[in-house]
């Protein structure tokens, strides 16, 4: 996302490049909801509860796609939390995050979501604070808080073994290389991991097997950065991986069937300085696939990927801000 604003320049940008929110048209039965103007991949979904919103943290759990943090499109930042069943196609809300945040680190291990450290404020201030969602209590408690000097958001995040990866982000001083890890069982952080080989932010991180990636990003807006880095934890050290086909910062990423899938981003050279591409990275064969261009091209959002479906809430369609309430589903 772009730099920081006044709350009222942002309001103002906002209502120059997206008007107004949208209406959230709830449906029944999912991806087969009965919505028309897909493609044989990319599919409409019902619009996210509450309007439109952008830099998002976004995870899935137990067949259901939760929607953290945001910027609106009315210009606030808050601490909502959007749940999308996607078996019956409908949204709701789940208790919301102790505080209003964007950029939220995001994961779900164990059974239940976690924040591991996020942007607050129009300054963008990076905080440390942690954060466990309990589904079955519908409740966040607070865990140890990342420690100085590595709070930050816009991070890439992964899951391996069920201790949660964040590498890089915006920190105090900017693009930090910060490598940290959490495990939830013993609510302990650990900050000795080898950093990345190149600081960046506002990259996209997955886990895969054994092996935890981290992808593109940028270090000064709007540059863009194709590059590809993977972690193995047992030897504690990173290996460059075949570059992204498509270079961009704050696009949205998720897991299907063991490949890595990239969509939209910002940098952009066109009109709205947002990339369309979405792109395919097989780990086994460090091979990438272009697959459809998104319906809605946009960035600053999040996915996640469930049964073999790549979702995307909410984002801009304009590079900066310009919050969409849109929501489509990739079938690879």
């Amino acid at each position: 996302m772009a730099q920081p604003l006044s709350k009222i320049g942002l309001i103002l940008g906002l209502l120059i490049i997206c008007g107004c929110e949208g209406e959230n048209s709830p449906a029944d039965g999912g991806v087969d909801a009965g919505i028309d103007g897909g493609t044989d991949a990319w599919q409409p979904l019902p619009k996210v509860l509450g309007g439109a919103i952008q830099e998002i943290g976004v995870v899935e759990l137990d067949g259901k796609i939760y929607v953290i943090g945001g910027f609106t499109g009315g210009g606030e930042i808050v601490p909502d939390v959007r749940v999308y069943d996607i078996a019956a196609g409908t949204w709701s809300d789940a208790a919301p995050v102790p505080q209003a945040i964007h950029h939220a680190n995001a994961a779900a291990a164990n059974g239940k979501i976690y924040v591991v450290g996020a942007l607050q404020s129009f300054s963008f201030v990076p905080i440390g604070n942690v954060w466990e969602y309990d589904p079955v209590d519908n409740d966040w408690t607070s865990k140890s808080p990342l420690p100085e000097p590595y709070e930050r958001g816009a991070s890439a995040v992964g899951v391996v073994g069920g201790i949660i990866y964040v590498a890089g982000g915006t920190g105090a001083g900017g693009s930090v290389a910060h490598l940290t890890s959490y495990d939830p069982q013993s609510d302990m952080h650990n900050t000795t991991l080898a950093p990345m080989p190149e600081a960046r932010n506002h990259l996209v991180g997955a886990g895969v097997g054994d092996k935890f990636y981290a992808i593109g990003g940028r270090s000064e807006f709007p540059g863009t950065n194709a590059r590809v880095d993977e972690y193995d934890p047992v030897g504690d050290s990173w290996t460059p991986r075949q570059p992204m086909p498509t270079a961009r910062g704050g696009m949205a990423a998720g897991v299907v069937d063991g490949k890595v899938i990239v969509v939209g981003g910002e940098g952009n050279t066109n009109q709205s300085g947002v990339f369309p591409q979405a792109e395919m990275y097989d780990p086994q064969a460090n091979e990438w696939t272009s697959l459809p261009d998104m319906l809605t091209p946009r960035h600053g959002t999040s996915a996640a990927g469930s049964q073999g479906r790549l979702y995307v809430p909410g984002g801009a369609t304009q590079q900066g801000f310009g919050a969409v309430d849109t929501f489509e589903v990739l079938t690879p």
